[in-house]
């Protein structure tokens, strides 16, 4: 059920699987991603840890915003780069859903309500919105249900491995998108699990958020060390302040004109793409579930409550807001209208707790009208928010002009917005568009005066290009004195080493010790200090936070299947005759 409603959909999506959309520049941005990604793996045989066609090289793996550790990377690899990226929207739809019904079903809700609630959170149009702006690392949020199902039985089981289910299902948010959907899990869960620590009076649910916790960044830390490295260098911006005014929740939730287009008409700061989320008759069984649930949907409205005032922004100094943002990791967030999103989660819970009321009170014709309630919801959101992935169908990305083919280069003189057909045409993007406002690069497009070629040498001697890959560049270099310089017209980073011949691999902005004083350097260009004479020389980008961080994430899998074992074993000890 969870596919064939994932499919309904988002059906648009399929007329088109193998042409890329230049809808939004996002669209552009993940394709890109996702055709440097399939390249370096098929072609070069490659782990796609740096990616040299965006802003003149950047790391790939370290990119909070690739996706290359996603479970859908293997999609990609079998469907191609572009019918991949498509075929995860309904497939993250079909995530969600499942998600939903399991913990409707751990929630103690009927199988037929259970239904209701979980369709409620991915046919909401935050996630037809969403999907069609192009954010394929929001796709994550799909995950929120994942997250919490094994945490609540952990707290109510008092097993520590279900903990681990848990820090494993947050760890994929971070894999599978960016910081946002793990950031708002996070929050999610500290407080489900607080107010669950509440409602059954135990300090256990605040063990089990974290364990959770631990276990998230054990898993997740492959990724999340490269990542830190890369954004301590390259910071993000954050606007200040944004608001949001809880007189246009109704609009939001309610109405029925849900076009992505509409941000003109409410002028939202960032588009209504960010702050739809519409739930239609849905919200007649939540409202019947926040008044007559019990106090167990006492829990999800506190959850609720916490993600609205979040969703509020910046009302003060003391909003939630404001506070979250002197924590380490939040304070590189914005857009508080995201906070919609798991809002729509509890909304959910509470659909199910009331859908659950109507068909035990009115036992004769309680599920008939459950089952029509549903029906009638579902196709209402359906009409509502499919239209809109006809907008990523409706313009095809344009190919580029005509470039070289003897080999990579760089391209000052891009068309923007056109990274994936550059990378295509085996071409470098000088201008690009990332997480930062600018990123800032001393390569030189071969458009432009002063290129030299994508490698040199400063001095008489002369530096041959052997093999390129993406990780891994091989030369032949003849240097005629000591005070030669390779340089590479790529973006220097601390993890390109030198994996065969002698030199210094150095940024070109920061001369070493004995070179010429006053010799023109370009800071963050990618050098080698080499001593006189002939040699093959080779490059390798091996950054060490991959390493131990993939270090991390096999302990933390160890330890979590030791719990495993050991409470598989208690388990069935207590269940053996005469123990």
């Amino acid at each position: 059920m969870s596919l064939a409603l994932g499919f309904l959909f988002t059906y648009p999506l399929l007329t088109a699987l193998w042409v890329p959309s230049g809808f939004s520049v996002d669209w552009d941005q993940h394709l890109a991603f996702s055709w440097v990604q399939y390249d370096t793996i098929w072609r070069f045989h490659q782990i796609p840890l740096w990616n040299p066609y965006k802003c003149g090289g950047i790391p790939g793996l370290g990119n909070p915003q690739d996706r290359i550790l996603t479970p859908f990377t293997l999609l990609h690899l079998l469907a191609g780069p572009i019918a991949g990226l498509y075929l995860e929207v309904p497939l993250h739809f079909a995530v969600a859903w499942s998600g939903g019904y399991l913990l409707a079903r751990v929630l103690g809700v009927s199988r037929l309500a259970a239904i209701g609630a979980a369709t409620v959170f991915p046919a909401s149009s935050w996630y037809a919105l969403h999907a069609t702006a192009g954010h394929a690392d929001l796709l994550a949020f799909t995950l929120l249900p994942w997250v919490l199902v094994p945490a609540l039985l952990a707290a109510e089981c008092r097993r520590l491995s279900y903990t681990a289910l848990s820090g494993a299902a947050l760890a994929l948010t971070f894999l599978d998108g960016n910081p946002y959907p793990t950031i708002y899990a996070s929050l999610l869960l500290a407080a489900v699990l607080a107010a669950w620590a509440l409602y059954r009076r135990s300090a256990w649910p605040l063990l089990v958020f974290g364990l959770a916790l631990v276990f998230g960044v054990g898993f997740m830390a492959p990724k999340l060390l490269p990542a830190i490295d890369f954004m301590r260098a390259h910071p993000r911006p954050i606007l200040h302040p944004e608001v949001n005014d809880y007189r246009v929740l109704g609009q939001l939730l309610w109405s029925r004109n849900q076009d992505f287009w509409l941000w003109p008409e409410v002028k939202w700061k960032w588009g209504f793409w960010e702050s739809g989320a519409y739930a239609g008759l849905f919200i007649v069984p939540a409202i019947i579930g926040a008044l007559v649930g019990g106090a167990a949907v006492l829990v999800w409205l506190f959850a609720g409550a916490c993600m609205l005032l979040i969703w509020m922004g910046s009302h003060g100094p003391f909003s939630p807001w404001e506070i979250l943002h002197h924590l380490p990791v939040f304070s590189i967030m914005r857009v508080p209208s995201r906070a919609i999103i798991p809002f729509t989660l509890t909304l959910a819970v509470m659909t199910g707790f009331g859908l659950d009321w109507i068909i035990k009170r009115t036992r004769r014709f309680g599920p008939a009208i459950a089952l029509i309630l549903i029906a009638v919801a579902t196709v209402d959101c359906l009409l509502v928010v499919t239209p809109n992935y006809w907008y990523v169908v409706s313009k095809p990305e344009s190919d580029v002009q005509p470039l070289p083919s003897d080999g990579f280069h760089q391209l000052s003189s891009a068309v923007p917005h056109h990274e994936l057909n550059y990378a295509r045409h085996n071409a470098g993007v000088k201008d690009c568009y990332e997480f930062t406002k600018k990123f800032p690069t001393a390569i030189k497009g071969y458009d432009q005066i002063y290129y030299q070629g994508e490698q040199y040498i400063i001095g008489p001697g002369t530096a041959r290009l052997e093999q390129w890959t993406p990780n891994a560049l091989e030369y032949d270099v003849d240097a005629a004195s000591p005070s030669d310089l390779v340089i590479v017209n790529q973006n220097y980073d601390q993890s390109w080493r030198l994996a065969r011949g002698t030199g210094q691999v150095f940024d070109f902005g920061v001369l070493p010790p004995g070179k010429i004083p006053g010799l023109p350097g370009f800071p963050g260009l990618l050098a080698v200090q080499v001593p006189a004479g002939h040699q093959r020389m080779e490059l390798r980008y091996r950054p060490a936070s991959v390493i131990a961080g993939t270090a991390i994430a096999v302990i933390t899998l160890l330890v979590s299947l030791a719990l495993w074992f050991v409470e598989r074993r208690r388990a069935i000890g207590t269940l053996t005759p005469g123990r």
